[in-house]
């Protein structure tokens, strides 16, 4: 399958995610932002956004800049459920899903799905 980085600052969504990552067969490299090392090669990148307003772009483009083949993911708990606010949202230059959370473990493997095709398919 694919190796995953994972960057989310909530321990137990943390482990919620990379539970139910590996058990769909992927390689997960987990840590929180302070704590991350993005020397490691990823197919795919979850980044957690508190405000995706103000932080999404940094935050991409930071990841883009160290893993520039990889599909960027991103998780927020102030995403507005809302479709037009997360269409507007999720215009940010390298992103390749933005999920609010909570997100059920079928919006998680779509996302993965989804990211994996658009960067085989480059």
């Amino acid at each position: 399958m694919a190796t995953i980085m994972l960057i989310e600052e909530d321990t137990a969504m943390r482990s919620l995610l990379t539970e139910w990552l590996r058990a769909d067969g992927h390689v997960v490299v987990s840590s929180r932002w302070a704590d991350r090392s993005l020397a490691e090669p990823a197919d795919v990148v979850f980044i957690d956004v508190p405000d995706p307003q103000i932080q999404l772009r940094s935050r991409v483009d930071e990841i883009l800049h160290s893993v520039p083949r990889a599909a960027v993911i991103g998780l927020s708990a102030r995403l507005s459920r809302e479709v037009t606010d997360r269409s507007r949202v999720a215009l940010a230059p390298g992103l390749s899903a933005l999920l609010g959370k909570p997100c059920s473990r079928r919006e998680i493997r779509h996302a993965v799905a989804d990211a994996l095709q658009r960067t085989s398919s480059l």
